[in-house]
């Protein structure tokens, strides 16, 4: 939670492990240009994603983004790296992180903003609270009660190098990443790294709902 120029985060230190992807849209709502040049020397720039059919012929070229049309190509970046970044931005504009605690309650809403308490018995107050803990938010609980619902789509992913990966010499796979349609599942490839010295592969298949 943060306001745009002082406040407070609150929340876990981050640990995160698997890459995401950051669209043109996602990049060009920052409108300070040097930050997207000092995150995009830190990931693997492209401009498409192919998508493929069972026979694996190329039947889409979606645009995620491109040097020329909007200055800036799309990236694949660890999250990790990429909080690090956010991070010394958070830093540079003197907003202190404290992190260990978790949202609880609102405990008060007025015009001039909300007081709300963590689950250590601790309160804080802000002009405005935003919550970024993630699918099954508990700001969002307190703004719209509603419970997320299972896609029924199950991801299975892992990551090898790029140099042990061999594709059929009767294929095209110059575009990556790309997402092969088949009978029964999708098959991803996306390279990662900076390099792309990494290869993410996974699958997405119907899976029933599974209890937690």
């Amino acid at each position: 939670m943060a306001e745009t120029t002082t406040g407070t985060y609150f929340g876990p230190r981050p640990a995160c492990s698997i890459d995401i992807m950051l669209s043109i849209r996602a990049l060009g709502s920052h409108r300070q240009k040097h930050w997207r040049s000092d995150i995009r020397i830190k990931g693997y720039n492209f401009s498409n994603i192919a998508f493929k059919n069972a026979d694996e012929k190329t039947t889409d070229l979606y645009l995620l983004g491109d040097g020329q049309q909007y200055g800036y190509k799309a990236l694949r970046i660890y999250p990790q790296t990429l909080l690090d970044q956010l991070r010394s931005m958070v830093y540079a504009c003197n907003i202190p992180i404290t992190y260990g605690k978790k949202f609880h309650q609102v405990l008060s809403e007025s015009p001039s903003g909300v007081c709300f308490a963590f689950a250590d018995g601790t309160s804080a107050s802000a002009r405005l609270l935003i919550g970024t803990d993630g699918i099954h938010s508990s700001v969002r609980k307190y703004v719209s009660p509603t419970t997320p619902t299972y896609s029924g789509i199950l991801a299975i992913t892992c990551a090898i190098a790029s140099s042990a990966l061999q594709f059929p010499a009767d294929k095209d796979y110059l575009v990556l990443p790309v997402a092969v349609h088949g009978a029964f599942c999708i098959f991803v490839l996306a390279p990662q790294d900076v390099d792309g010295s990494e290869i993410l592969i996974g699958i997405q298949k119907r899976y029933p709902e599974q209890t937690r």
